[in-house]
């Protein structure tokens, strides 16, 4: 990750095991940088509405959703 940190799919490996083990706003930062790096990633949208709702952040979640819908 030091190496090579705007590779996306590092940062979405990254989100990915953030919220396999409940750490949900660090997930939310690696899916963020992932959507920073390729806007048009929906899966890593989807994820990133995923991550917030498991946090109680429901209308932020639900802002998410509807974008990749």
């Amino acid at each position: 990750m030091k190496s090579d940190p705007g590779n996306e799919e590092y940062n979405y490996g990254l989100a990915v095991a953030a919220y396999s083990i409940d750490k949900y706003s660090h997930a939310s930062l690696a899916f963020e940088r992932v959507l920073a790096i390729n806007p048009g990633n929906d899966w890593a949208r989807m994820e990133l509405g995923r991550a917030h709702l498991a946090s109680g952040q429901e209308e932020l979640a639900r802002t998410y959703f509807e974008e990749v819908l």
